[in-house]
Protein backbone atom coordinates (compact mmCIF):
# COMPACT_ATOMS: atom_id res chain seq x y z
CA UNK A 1 0.00 0.00 0.00
CA UNK A 2 1.53 3.88 -0.98
CA UNK A 3 2.00 5.55 1.86
CA UNK A 4 0.27 8.59 1.68
CA UNK A 5 2.48 10.78 4.33
CA UNK A 6 6.25 9.44 4.61
CA UNK A 7 7.20 11.90 7.06
CA UNK A 8 4.28 10.94 9.24
CA UNK A 9 4.83 7.36 8.23
CA UNK A 10 8.94 7.65 9.35
CA UNK A 11 7.97 9.12 12.81
CA UNK A 12 5.47 6.64 14.15
CA UNK A 13 7.26 3.88 12.79
CA UNK A 14 10.25 5.38 14.85
CA UNK A 15 8.19 5.09 18.25
CA UNK A 16 6.92 1.88 16.87
CA UNK A 17 10.72 0.43 17.01
CA UNK A 18 11.60 2.27 20.18
CA UNK A 19 8.34 1.29 22.23
CA UNK A 20 7.39 4.78 22.82
CA UNK A 21 3.11 4.88 23.10
CA UNK A 22 3.42 8.90 23.39
CA UNK A 23 4.91 11.17 20.79
CA UNK A 24 8.09 12.10 22.05
CA UNK A 25 9.39 15.86 20.32
CA UNK A 26 12.91 14.90 20.29
CA UNK A 27 12.10 11.57 18.17
CA UNK A 28 10.18 13.38 15.99
CA UNK A 29 12.44 15.93 14.83
CA UNK A 30 15.26 13.53 14.60
CA UNK A 31 13.26 11.65 12.05
CA UNK A 32 11.75 14.44 10.58
CA UNK A 33 15.24 15.88 9.75
CA UNK A 34 16.90 12.87 8.41
CA UNK A 35 14.02 12.33 5.83
CA UNK A 36 14.99 15.78 4.70
CA UNK A 37 18.15 15.29 4.48
CA UNK A 38 20.21 11.42 4.32
CA UNK A 39 16.78 9.68 3.23
CA UNK A 40 16.05 12.28 0.56
CA UNK A 41 19.45 12.03 -1.02
CA UNK A 42 21.12 8.93 -3.39
CA UNK A 43 24.19 8.39 -1.37
CA UNK A 44 24.73 5.16 -2.68
CA UNK A 45 25.53 1.78 -0.63
CA UNK A 46 29.17 2.97 -1.16
CA UNK A 47 31.62 4.25 1.85
CA UNK A 48 33.05 7.14 0.21
CA UNK A 49 34.32 8.93 3.82
CA UNK A 50 37.30 9.24 5.25
CA UNK A 51 37.03 6.26 7.49
CA UNK A 52 37.65 3.88 4.01
CA UNK A 53 39.88 6.49 2.06
CA UNK A 54 42.70 8.88 2.09
CA UNK A 55 41.06 10.77 -0.88
CA UNK A 56 37.25 9.91 -0.06
CA UNK A 57 35.13 10.63 -3.36
CA UNK A 58 32.17 12.86 -1.92
CA UNK A 59 32.21 15.31 1.47
CA UNK A 60 29.15 16.81 3.47
CA UNK A 61 31.96 19.89 4.01
CA UNK A 62 32.63 22.75 1.41
CA UNK A 63 35.75 23.42 -0.02
CA UNK A 64 37.22 24.25 2.70
CA UNK A 65 37.06 21.50 4.64
CA UNK A 66 35.72 23.25 7.63
CA UNK A 67 32.04 24.35 7.17
CA UNK A 68 29.84 21.72 7.37
CA UNK A 69 26.98 21.84 4.09
CA UNK A 70 23.72 22.08 5.28
CA UNK A 71 22.77 19.04 4.80
CA UNK A 72 25.50 17.93 7.46
CA UNK A 73 24.25 20.38 10.17
CA UNK A 74 20.57 18.38 9.54
CA UNK A 75 22.55 15.04 10.20
CA UNK A 76 24.36 16.15 13.37
CA UNK A 77 21.33 18.16 14.61
CA UNK A 78 19.30 14.88 14.33
CA UNK A 79 21.92 13.59 16.57
CA UNK A 80 21.45 15.33 18.84
CA UNK A 81 17.82 14.89 19.31
CA UNK A 82 18.20 11.16 19.22
CA UNK A 83 20.47 11.84 21.87
CA UNK A 84 18.05 13.71 24.27
CA UNK A 85 15.83 11.34 23.32
CA UNK A 86 17.50 8.21 24.62
CA UNK A 87 17.79 10.19 28.09
CA UNK A 88 14.12 10.65 28.58
CA UNK A 89 13.57 7.60 27.64
CA UNK A 90 15.70 5.55 28.94
CA UNK A 91 15.28 3.59 32.35
CA UNK A 92 18.53 3.44 34.99
CA UNK A 93 18.32 0.08 36.83
CA UNK A 94 21.21 -0.46 39.65
CA UNK A 95 23.12 2.18 38.14
CA UNK A 96 23.17 1.15 34.35
CA UNK A 97 21.33 3.17 31.89
CA UNK A 98 19.14 0.76 29.85
CA UNK A 99 17.26 1.61 26.27
CA UNK A 100 15.73 0.35 23.82
CA UNK A 101 17.62 -1.95 21.58
CA UNK A 102 16.10 -0.63 18.13
CA UNK A 103 16.84 2.92 19.56
CA UNK A 104 20.37 2.57 20.74
CA UNK A 105 21.16 1.44 17.63
CA UNK A 106 19.86 3.42 15.95
CA UNK A 107 21.69 6.54 18.37
CA UNK A 108 25.52 4.70 17.47
CA UNK A 109 24.62 4.06 13.77
CA UNK A 110 23.57 7.98 13.29
CA UNK A 111 26.56 8.67 15.37
CA UNK A 112 29.06 6.54 13.10
CA UNK A 113 27.52 8.40 10.25
CA UNK A 114 28.35 11.93 11.53
CA UNK A 115 31.80 10.77 12.87
CA UNK A 116 32.12 9.14 9.43
CA UNK A 117 31.06 12.21 7.38
CA UNK A 118 33.53 14.64 9.60
CA UNK A 119 36.80 11.99 8.70
CA UNK A 120 36.39 13.19 5.25
CA UNK A 121 37.89 16.55 5.46
CA UNK A 122 40.40 15.22 7.99
CA UNK A 123 41.41 12.17 5.39
CA UNK A 124 41.74 15.12 2.81
CA UNK A 125 43.49 17.80 4.74
CA UNK A 126 45.91 14.62 6.03
CA UNK A 127 46.66 13.57 2.56
CA UNK A 128 47.25 17.31 1.40
CA UNK A 129 50.11 17.24 4.51
CA UNK A 130 51.78 14.49 2.95
CA UNK A 131 51.36 15.78 -0.63
CA UNK A 132 53.20 19.34 0.30
CA UNK A 133 55.96 19.92 -1.96
CA UNK A 134 58.96 19.83 -2.13
CA UNK A 135 58.98 19.71 1.48
CA UNK A 136 56.33 18.43 3.67
CA UNK A 137 55.43 21.23 7.00
CA UNK A 138 56.03 18.72 9.65
CA UNK A 139 53.75 20.31 12.38
CA UNK A 140 50.72 20.80 9.39
CA UNK A 141 51.62 16.95 9.17
CA UNK A 142 51.37 15.80 12.59
CA UNK A 143 48.40 17.91 13.44
CA UNK A 144 45.95 16.47 10.35
CA UNK A 145 47.13 12.91 11.39
CA UNK A 146 46.64 13.20 15.00
CA UNK A 147 43.40 14.87 14.83
CA UNK A 148 42.59 11.98 12.31
CA UNK A 149 43.87 8.76 14.01
CA UNK A 150 41.62 10.32 16.83
CA UNK A 151 38.42 10.40 15.35
CA UNK A 152 38.91 6.80 13.85
CA UNK A 153 39.55 6.14 17.33
CA UNK A 154 36.71 7.13 18.77
CA UNK A 155 34.20 5.84 15.64
CA UNK A 156 35.85 2.28 16.97
CA UNK A 157 34.92 2.86 20.42
CA UNK A 158 31.67 4.14 19.57
CA UNK A 159 30.53 0.98 17.80
CA UNK A 160 32.33 -1.54 20.27
CA UNK A 161 29.30 -0.28 22.59
CA UNK A 162 26.69 -2.23 20.91
CA UNK A 163 26.98 -5.86 19.95
CA UNK A 164 25.60 -5.27 16.35
CA UNK A 165 28.36 -3.49 15.52
CA UNK A 166 30.83 -6.29 16.53
CA UNK A 167 32.93 -8.11 14.20
CA UNK A 168 32.33 -11.78 16.68
CA UNK A 169 28.46 -11.53 16.55
CA UNK A 170 28.49 -10.79 12.93
CA UNK A 171 30.34 -13.70 12.12
CA UNK A 172 28.56 -15.83 14.93
CA UNK A 173 25.38 -15.26 13.22
CA UNK A 174 26.67 -16.11 10.15
CA UNK A 175 27.80 -19.51 11.32
CA UNK A 176 24.46 -20.14 12.84
CA UNK A 177 22.44 -19.31 9.25
CA UNK A 178 24.80 -21.95 7.75
CA UNK A 179 24.33 -24.88 10.45
CA UNK A 180 22.33 -27.27 9.32
CA UNK A 181 21.61 -25.92 5.80
CA UNK A 182 22.26 -27.66 2.04
CA UNK A 183 21.77 -24.42 -0.17
CA UNK A 184 25.62 -23.69 -0.29
CA UNK A 185 27.62 -24.08 -3.28
CA UNK A 186 28.81 -27.45 -3.28
CA UNK A 187 32.10 -28.74 -3.26
CA UNK A 188 31.86 -29.44 -6.88
CA UNK A 189 31.15 -26.04 -7.90
CA UNK A 190 34.17 -24.98 -9.88
CA UNK A 191 33.90 -21.54 -8.25
CA UNK A 192 35.35 -22.96 -5.11
CA UNK A 193 37.27 -25.58 -6.55
CA UNK A 194 41.01 -25.08 -4.82
CA UNK A 195 39.73 -22.27 -2.38
CA UNK A 196 39.46 -22.97 1.47
CA UNK A 197 35.98 -23.52 0.98
CA UNK A 198 35.86 -26.59 -1.06
CA UNK A 199 34.13 -29.94 0.24
CA UNK A 200 33.01 -27.39 3.50
CA UNK A 201 29.69 -26.88 4.91
CA UNK A 202 27.14 -24.24 5.03
CA UNK A 203 28.77 -22.45 7.83
CA UNK A 204 32.19 -22.09 6.54
CA UNK A 205 30.12 -20.85 3.52
CA UNK A 206 28.50 -17.91 5.60
CA UNK A 207 31.01 -16.61 7.23
CA UNK A 208 32.60 -16.58 4.20
CA UNK A 209 30.27 -14.75 2.81
CA UNK A 210 30.26 -12.74 6.04
CA UNK A 211 33.68 -11.91 5.61
CA UNK A 212 33.63 -10.71 2.01
CA UNK A 213 30.47 -8.36 2.26
CA UNK A 214 32.80 -6.32 5.14
CA UNK A 215 35.88 -6.30 2.65
CA UNK A 216 36.35 -7.45 -0.80
CA UNK A 217 32.61 -7.62 -2.06
CA UNK A 218 33.92 -11.25 -3.76
CA UNK A 219 35.38 -11.63 -6.30
CA UNK A 220 36.47 -7.87 -6.67
CA UNK A 221 37.54 -5.32 -4.78
CA UNK A 222 34.64 -3.01 -3.66
CA UNK A 223 34.00 0.52 -2.51
CA UNK A 224 31.53 -0.80 -0.09
CA UNK A 225 33.34 -1.20 3.27
CA UNK A 226 31.37 -1.25 6.55
CA UNK A 227 32.75 -0.09 9.59
CA UNK A 228 32.82 -2.79 12.10
CA UNK A 229 34.06 -2.86 15.83
CA UNK A 230 36.18 -5.82 16.99
CA UNK A 231 36.11 -7.91 18.62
Amino acid sequence: TPVGDLKTHMIQRAHRRYGLTEINQDVKEAWSLLLDSLYSTDRSVQDSTGVAHLSPGSSLFEDDRWTPKPIMCQVFRAWEHLLVASNSTSNQISGRIIMEEPLRYDLINLGREVLAQISTPMALNFTAATSRTPFMKWEELMQTSERYIELLHGLDKLVATDTAFLLGPWLAAARAWGRGNQDCPSSSSSSLTGTFLEGTDCSDFYEWNARTQLTTWNPVSSEDTKIPGGP
